[in-house]
């Protein structure tokens, strides 16, 4: 069940880490304080999701899902259709200058 629940957790802690980061330099301290426990959070889910799940894209020197998808879609193969598709539809719109680099 926690799988099935992990990508959902995963890409909403990613819209929160989006939404945190674009108005960081507006946003008060208290704000600011909790927004990076989000931001921590968000990372080390990221990074678990990579070493477990994010594993089905193959093992790769990245250590976040994010990074191995932004590397992945300079790729040929079925691996770059899938970073593409996460990249474009998922990740990037979310992101001012998107977040795929």
């Amino acid at each position: 069940m926690i799988w099935a629940v992990s990508p959902i957790a995963l890409w909403v802690l990613f819209l929160a880490y989006s939404a945190i980061w674009a108005k960081r330099d507006v946003l008060r301290i208290e704000v600011k304080s909790i927004g990076f426990v989000v931001v921590l959070i968000g990372w080390v889910v990221d990074v678990a999701f990579n070493w477990t799940l994010g594993l089905m894209l193959g093992i790769t020197k990245d250590l976040t899902f994010s990074q191995k998808c932004g590397r992945l879609k300079y790729v040929d193969g079925w691996r770059s259709s899938v970073a593409k598709y996460l990249c474009k539809n998922w990740l990037d719109p979310f992101e001012v200058g998107g977040h795929c680099k």
